[in-house]
């Protein structure tokens, strides 16, 4: 699928934001900006689709500001906001008549949870917030079935900071005696999870693996033989986030997708409004 008009500017934002992350130089700024754009209109008709567009125009951003990642203290500031909820996120699970089906649902609270852009009480208030919200989409059922049938299950990991409410989950399954795979690129793009991020994040190191690519949502095409191998065998894949969403909607499996929706096309494609949170399975 092509990238629809709006994902250039959308991506000029990111850009542009990213930017200034790092500096406050207009110069530097516009430069930046230039070196997205000639990345994204290098084949003259923006012929690729949106993930690759994407990550086409960002890395050229990135390289442009000369920062291995740029949202390096970002993601740090986000990870140990949640992590100072911990033990009261854990007493929730804990203490619910259904621990498991609060693991996911806290899963999905921290996909609708800003939480690289909020102080601690509000990620708390925004994250309680979002467990009183059912998903637009609601297959918690379906999944929380699917999950306790398991004898293997991979966790594509989405943002930091929401990876530690991610991790609630992990721990979860593991003590009932699933063996867990969390995915986590060693490589930082944007917000999202690393394998730096999610040892951040107290994941059993044991469990992480990286899909051996460079890519903006996990394309299984582009990993290793030894990742697919492994995404191929496992009795059940959840994916964090739109870009794992869209990449992942043409796997060849089925694939859980936990998100919430700010793209106007993913959100037509699920037949739900920007601004909701999905629990979805795909294929």
């Amino acid at each position: 699928m092509k990238p629809i008009p709006d994902c250039v500017p959308d991506i000029l934002r990111s850009a542009l934001a990213m930017a200034r992350l790092v500096t406050d130089e207009d110069f530097i700024q516009r430069k930046v900006l230039t070196k997205a754009m000639l990345a994204l209109g290098e084949d003259g008709d923006f012929g690729t689709d949106p993930l690759e567009l994407a990550f086409r125009g960002l890395e050229a951003a990135r390289k442009a500001l000369g920062v291995r990642d740029p949202y390096e203290k970002v993601k740090a500031r986000a990870t140990k906001s949640v992590l100072g909820l911990e033990a009261a996120f854990r007493t929730l699970i804990d203490t619910s008549p259904d621990p498991l089906a609060t693991a996911i649902l806290l899963s999905l609270a921290g996909a609708e949870a800003d939480v690289a852009a909020l102080g601690r009480d509000e990620v708390e208030t925004s994250i309680r917030a979002g467990l009183e919200r059912a998903p637009a989409r609601d297959g918690r059922v379906e999944l929380a079935a699917e999950l306790r049938a398991a004898r293997s299950v991979m966790l594509v990991l989405d943002r930091a900071g929401e990876a530690v409410l991610d991790r609630f989950l992990a721990e979860r399954l593991a003590g009932n005696g699933v063996q867990v795979t969390v995915v986590a690129s060693a490589k930082p793009f944007l917000a999202m999870a690393t394998a730096a991020d999610a040892k951040a994040a107290k994941f059993n190191p044991e469990w992480v693996i990286d899909p051996g690519a460079e890519m903006y949502g996990l394309a299984v095409e582009k990993a290793s033989s030894e990742f697919e191998d492994r995404f191929t065998t496992v009795d059940v894949v959840v994916a964090k986030g739109e870009a794992h969403f869209e990449a992942l909607r043409t796997a060849g499996r089925p694939v859980w997708s936990m998100l919430h929706v700010d793209c106007p096309s993913v959100a037509a494609r699920l037949g739900v409004t920007v601004g909701t949170g999905v629990v979805a399975r795909s294929n």
